[in-house]
């Protein structure tokens, strides 16, 4: 066996293959070896030379551990429906492979776990999959921890330690935003308070539709919870690296 955790999920969304991008970074920094097709494809710009769907199969079978990425689309693969041809192939043969490994192991099962790092109706899950711990890494450092710490004692790996962050609890505020509060203004939020996998928020719209006031009444709610805020402002142009590393020095020179 490869003392690695493999993580095995189906490619759904650009949003879907960040926030499990994410979780991967989490686990290498603390350490933790990791079987994962976007870090072996920044490694090996061209793949692996055996092919992914036996690069799939080979680290599904022969790693101590699994981490199956909870969601729609792997779960109709191992149920063997709703996959469109030629779609989600990596994804379905590792659903194959955890059907037999548990038909194998007659129910025993400590090598695979399901991770949610969306919401996924209970229904959708099946129940053969539903008996065992399922982690929820976004939710809370607790949830975290706590797979951290199975993913460490499966791999016999001691001094483990997740990485820590500070995160805020929420406070207070009310933004003077007129039309921006019912789907932007949460999303601030909960990036604030470490609830969100995505660490980038992007705000479209034309002009005068008050981009500029959302930031800025997200600056200074950032400044109530005490996280640091540097502003770079693109609009003028002409600005350069030099420029901009200058205002980060300006802002976090204190920190």
């Amino acid at each position: 066996m490869l003392n690695q955790v493999f993580i095995s999920y189906r490619h759904e969304s650009p949003e879907h293959a960040r926030a499990v991008g994410r979780l991967g970074e989490l686990l290498r920094q603390a350490g933790l070896p990791i079987a994962l097709d976007q870090f072996h494809l920044d490694e090996h710009p061209g793949g692996p030379d055996v092919g992914w769907p036996k690069w799939c199969e080979d680290c599904a079978n022969q790693s101590v551990c699994v981490l199956i990425i909870a969601s729609e689309g792997w779960f109709a693969a191992y149920d063997k429906g709703g996959a469109p041809a030629g779609v989600g192939l990596g994804a379905a043969i590792e659903a194959d492979l955890v059907r037999q490994i548990l038909y194998d192991e007659k129910g025993v099962n400590p090598r695979i776990r399901l991770v949610f790092l969306h919401d996924v109706a209970a229904e959708k899950v099946p129940r053969r999959l539903r008996d065992w711990q399922q982690f929820r890494p976004f939710e809370g450092n607790e949830q975290r921890d706590q797979l951290f710490r199975w993913v460490a004692e499966r791999l016999g790996l001691e001094g483990i330690e997740p990485p820590r962050f500070r995160w805020a609890d929420p406070a207070e505020f009310k933004p003077d935003l007129a039309d921006r509060t019912k789907k932007e203004w949460p999303a601030v939020v909960d990036l604030l308070a470490g609830r969100s996998h995505e660490r980038i928020l992007f705000f479209g719209g034309g002009s005068g539709l008050g981009k500029s006031e959302l930031l800025r009444q997200a600056s200074a709610y950032a400044e109530r919870l005490g996280i640091p805020v540097v502003w770079v402002d693109f609009k003028g142009g002409g600005l350069n690296l030099v420029h901009v590393l200058g205002r980060f020095d300006l802002d976090l020179r204190a920190h």
